[in-house]
């Protein structure tokens, strides 16, 4: 068994500007059956956030409680989303394939395949939800979606067939009690989902839009 930790320093807390924070990512090794867990098992993938992780402590100007307070509640409620998106690219690597993961925001993270032009991202919401969205598609600007100029601005193009993907992924997974109805919603550009099935939604819509890309390909 491995646990993910944080350690926290900080220098000048009670400075107007809210102090530096340095947010330290890891995990403990601890012994299983007489043997220690693997050096290379030991990434917390939460460190590739830590510069918008550390920006929460500082935004709290000096008053720490609620800032560290908001920090685990959002430790909590993404690590299904860091530990899922870390485990696809450790597969694609296995496999020869080259997948990308990383953090666009605090809440926000994104699997590029080996294309880079097909994106999936991840984004945390209210009451521990999760929006498993086509990465093309801007929240800021909703008709990007369908737009080419928008599309080639971003360098992504919309997954192929992305919402019959993620429609007969929900269906499927409903049907053989996977998922429960109420805890997902099927929207124009994704899905809205528990965090406690997004890393099985997550990695079977990744699974089909991935091989609907390479059966495209063929």
């Amino acid at each position: 068994m491995v646990d993910y930790t944080v350690s926290i320093s900080c220098e000048d807390q009670l400075s107007p500007m809210g102090g530096n924070f340095d947010l330290r990512f890891s995990r403990c090794r601890t012994w299983e059956d007489g043997k220690v867990e693997k050096e290379k098992d030991l990434f917390n993938p939460h460190d590739d956030a830590e510069p918008f992780l550390r920006n929460i402590l500082r935004h709290g100007h000096g008053r720490l409680a609620p800032s560290l307070h908001r920090l685990v509640t959002l430790l909590r409620d993404t690590l299904p989303i860091v530990t899922e998106l870390e485990e696809i690219r450790q597969k694609g690597e296995q496999e020869g394939r080259s997948v990308d993961t990383f953090a666009k925001a605090a809440g926000w993270y994104r699997i590029l395949d080996a294309d880079r032009r097909h994106a999936l991202d991840f984004r945390l919401m209210s009451d521990r939800r999760v929006a498993i969205l086509d990465g093309s598609y801007s929240v800021f600007e909703p008709n990007s979606v369908s737009s080419t100029e928008s599309s080639d601005i971003l360098g992504l193009v919309p997954i192929p067939q992305f919402k019959e993907i993620v429609t007969e992924v929900v269906r499927v997974m409903i049907s053989s009690g996977k998922i429960y109805q109420g805890t997902v919603a099927v929207v124009d550009v994704g899905v809205v989902c528990d965090t406690a099935i997004v890393r099985d939604l997550g990695r079977t819509i990744h699974a089909k839009a991935l091989q609907q890309h390479l059966s495209s390909i063929s």
